[in-house]
């Protein structure tokens, strides 16, 4: 199936869990009292409580591991390693790349 095919995917229509989880069904909703003052459009939002579920399941199966390696050591040593790049690529630039042309011109 398509919603298989990476992690974190939204699942068409998840495994039933007891009475908490399943495919929203607007059949079983009771209808709504006249004098209800609705919130929003109805479709989605607190007051249908079958979709609140379903987006907060599917935002849980979404979560993704945090980024590591982020630490202030870490960070040093990697811009250690880039300070010291650059550095080398100026040496070869502005000292051996002129030392090359002088040496050739003998």
């Amino acid at each position: 199936a398509g919603d298989k095919q990476y992690i974190g995917c939204w699942e068409a229509v998840p495994k039933r869990l007891g009475t908490a989880l399943g495919p929203v069904s607007y059949a079983n909703r009771a209808p709504v009292p006249k004098d209800y003052v609705l919130r929003g459009s109805g479709v989605h939002g607190p007051e249908n409580g079958e979709v609140m579920k379903l987006v907060l399941w599917n935002r849980l199966k979404q979560r993704r591991p945090q980024r590591t390696g982020c630490d202030v050591a870490e960070l040093q040593e990697f811009y250690r390693m880039e300070v010291a790049i650059v550095w080398w690529m100026f040496g070869l630039c502005f000292f051996v790349a002129p030392l090359n042309w002088w040496g050739k011109k003998y």
